[in-house]
């Protein structure tokens, strides 16, 4: 509790830590490989759709045919 009130005092008497940097300026200092994140990013929606699939079939009770048929989607016709 000492801890928190001499960190209070401490910002009344103008000793403040410094704050976070913004966004910007990280990815100013710090390279950011856009085609991996790109990467990163499609796996996680993947993962994401796929759990959000996995749910559904697990809740409905329903396998992944008749999920389908009642979502309106089906077999792609050739």
């Amino acid at each position: 509790m000492d801890d928190l009130i001499e960190m209070h005092l401490g910002r009344l008497k103008g000793t403040l830590t410094p704050m976070a940097k913004a966004l910007k300026d990280f990815v100013a200092e710090h390279s950011v490989d856009r085609e991996r994140v790109e990467g990163y990013k499609e796996r996680m929606l993947s993962d994401a759709h796929a759990y959000r699939l996995r749910e559904r079939l697990g809740t409905g009770g329903l396998s992944q045919a008749p999920l389908a048929q009642r979502d309106g989607l089906g077999r792609r016709q050739n």
